[in-house]
């Protein structure tokens, strides 16, 4: 029954809710060793249930950091979030991202934005023809 009642997330971190499995595809496109190879790993080393500590927490973020380098990382993982949200009736998200950590010579804060709104965009477009009449 929760899962069918329609959800609000008002705040929710775009790089911190990237799938395992889209680290990990990540990490080898742009060589990044991770503490585990498999997602059953990285659940143990940086994605536990619990964490002891708030540096503990925040060391995922750094592995993630180095795997979001250019403008369609972002658009795949803000297009991965909205779908699974969307999966557990989430109807509506304001997914929080700080461009000015994740810009460099190459990639722009615009260009991490504009991504990012193109990703969602084309769940939203999907998710919306899945609930349109026939």
């Amino acid at each position: 029954m929760i899962k069918e009642i329609p959800k609000a997330d008002l705040h929710i971190h775009l790089d911190g809710s990237l799938r395992i499995t889209t680290l990990l595809d990540l990490a080898k496109k742009y060589q990044v060793e991770l503490p585990g190879s498999t997602p059953q790993e990285l659940k143990k080393t940086l994605f536990p249930d619990n964490y002891a500590s708030l540096d503990e927490y925040l060391k995922g973020f750094l592995y993630i950091g180095q795997c979001l380098k250019a403008p369609e990382d972002f658009e795949r993982i803000a297009y991965e979030l909205a779908i699974d949200v969307a999966s557990d009736g989430v109807a509506y998200i304001e997914p929080i991202v700080s461009p000015h950590l994740h810009c460099h010579d190459k990639m722009s804060d615009r260009e991490v934005l504009e991504a990012v709104d193109r990703g969602l965009k084309k769940a939203q477009k999907e998710i919306n023809s899945k609930l349109a009449p026939n």
